[in-house]
């Protein structure tokens, strides 16, 4: 599959959940006269499309060599930032015991 293949692909799947959310907040809106989803999603829906991978490379001209822009985009994870955290937890504990490791080693050579 080509890179323009896969982008219309991408830009295909990206409308239908723009359109699937607008048709929801105006059902909630038109059927139950509830405003909060109405508001909301006026403003997040254009946030979340101006943040969508496929919409940086071929809109905004980002370079698709980026780590978060390679394709196959990899849509965002709610437990993103949790993995992150649990890594760099692993990467601190790793450093601490190899403090712990050498001071043993530095004792003993005095």
């Amino acid at each position: 599959m080509t890179y323009s293949k896969y982008d219309q692909t991408e830009l295909s799947k990206l409308c239908g959940r723009v359109v699937f959310t607008a048709f929801c907040t105006s059902m909630l809106h038109i059927g139950m006269g509830i405003v909060k989803p109405l508001l909301f999603q006026s403003v997040m829906m254009p946030c979340n499309i101006l943040s969508e991978a496929v919409f940086k490379v071929n809109y905004w001209g980002y370079s698709d060599q980026q780590e978060d822009l390679k394709r196959p985009f990899v849509p965002p994870s709610v437990f993103d930032g949790w993995k992150k955290k649990k890594e760099e937890d692993k990467k601190e504990e790793k450093k601490e015991e190899e403090k712990k490791e050498e001071k043993p080693e530095e004792k003993k050579d005095k």
